[in-house]
Parts: C-alpha cells; structure tokens; sequence
C-alpha cells in the first residue's frame, strides 16, 4: 500500500516522493529496524556515518549493511513533544555530542561556501521567493559578515519531535539515522532547529549551546542561518514542497547587523 501511495503521488502531485523506506522486524523476537535506501552508495555513506558514532548512546548502533539495506538497533522510548521543557537542553547535549566529532576548521573561501550561498539566493530571486531589492540587501550583508573560517563535520540535519524520542533512562536519542551527516558545515541542524521548534526557545537554546564544549559556530551563526535557509528553501522549491517556502525568513538579513 506504501508503495501504491508513493505512485500515485509521483503520477498526480508530481513533486518530491521519499524513496527511503523502513520497516521494524523480528529476528527470533528481537526488534530491529531495517532501511532500504534508494542504491548502494546511499546506504554505505549511511552506515559510514553510524561507524562514526559506535561508542555513542545518542546514535542507534549499526547492525549490519549490504547492498542498498541498512540495519540498526530498534530503540525503545517515549515519544518527544516540542513544549518539553527538558528539551533546550537535551538537544544542546545531542548537538554537542555528534558536531564535536572530529571537527576541521577550513577557510571559507577555499571551501567555495559563499559562491554556492550566493548562487541559491539568485535562484530564489529568479524564481521570486526573494525581491530583487531585497536580494541586493542580502548580499550587501554577506560581503560585510563573511567569516574568514568555518567548522565542518559531522552534523544531524533534521531536528524535528519525531526524529527523537527520550530512552528509558531520560535520554535524548536520535531515531531518523538519516539525518546523521558528515563533512557539512557545522550548525545546519541548530539552525534549522531554530527556525521550528526551538524558535520560540531561541535564547534560552541559544544559552544552553554557549555551555557545551562545542566547535565555536555559535560566533558566526547568523552565516550559518543565511547558509541553511537559502539551501532549504531552494530544496523546497525544486521538490515542490511549497508549504515549507517562506520568504520572510531572509528579512533579518536584510540592512545591517543579523540579529
């Protein structure tokens, strides 16, 4: 039935069909989640990044891959609601604990970053998420903040509730193993973060990610979050996903000092 919806879709909406699917079987009683990912890099580059974290209790432990599947641990636990008090710090803990993974300070330019930022926000302005006005604004902004260095490594992409549930022991864990990355410019995740469910927590997240040992992208973060948007939001508009395009989120960049 998954798959027969999944067709419809692409036949009728044309636009974006996750091609990821997932199942939680038994193996003489024991639960254990196996992905099938679209081919076989995917599914390497996925258990590549779980490898990364073997002595992790954040991450779910790798069982086996082959070919295009990926097995992991089946993870019990509560369910996480975006009010949860417990939450700003429990995600500072969560993001401390996968970008502080052998992070590399790179130069920005050497990088090519601002050249692909600038590239995804002409593309947004060509196809009018972003006034030509305020495109001219924008970049104004980015020549004038541009950090010098970066940190790249490992990063977890997608911080929403149900990609987390809290384990036995009051943990934060990660449940949606795909969102696991590497070698990507650290602080994507917090600021997707902060754009949803921790936007209403900002500060308050804000000041629990100042008190981790963390690779400092906090000091350039509002880099990161042009850097983020301008991605999401060109991925939003080639996949179709119009609900999700919002182009007031780049008024803060707009005239000066992002706050």
């Amino acid at each position: 039935m998954r798959r027969l919806e999944r067709l419809l879709r692409r036949l009728f909406r044309r636009g974006y069909v996750k091609r990821q699917q997932a199942w939680l079987v038994h193996i003489d009683g024991q639960p254990v989640k196996r992905l099938v990912l679209p081919d076989s890099h995917v599914a390497s580059s996925m258990a590549s990044n779980l490898r990364a974290f073997e002595d992790s209790p954040v991450v779910p432990d790798l069982l086996a891959s082959f070919e295009n599947e990926v097995w992991v641990e089946y993870i019990r636990g509560q369910g996480v609601r975006s009010q949860d008090p417990r939450l700003p710090g429990a995600l500072a803990d969560l993001y401390a604990s996968v970008c502080s993974r052998n992070p590399r300070y790179c130069d920005t330019r050497e990088l090519g970053l601002a050249r692909e930022l600038r590239k995804d926000l002409r593309f947004l302005q060509a196809v009018g998420v972003i006034e030509a006005s305020s495109l001219d604004e924008i970049m104004a902004w980015l020549d004038a903040t541009l950090p010098e260095k970066v940190w790249l490594g490992h990063d977890y992409s997608d911080p929403k509730a149900g990609n987390f549930l809290w384990d036995g022991d009051g943990a934060l864990r990660i449940l949606d193993v795909e969102s696991l990355v590497s070698d990507r410019l650290i602080g994507c995740g917090v600021a997707k973060a902060l754009v949803s469910w921790m936007a209403p927590q900002r500060s308050v997240f804000l000041a629990e990610l100042e008190r981790r040992s963390l690779p400092d992208f906090l000091s350039y973060l509002p880099f990161v979050e042009l850097q983020f948007l301008a991605s999401w939001q060109k991925r939003s508009v080639l996949q179709r996903k119009n609900r999700l395009v919002a182009s007031h989120l780049f008024d803060r960049f707009r005239g000066g000092e992002s706050r």
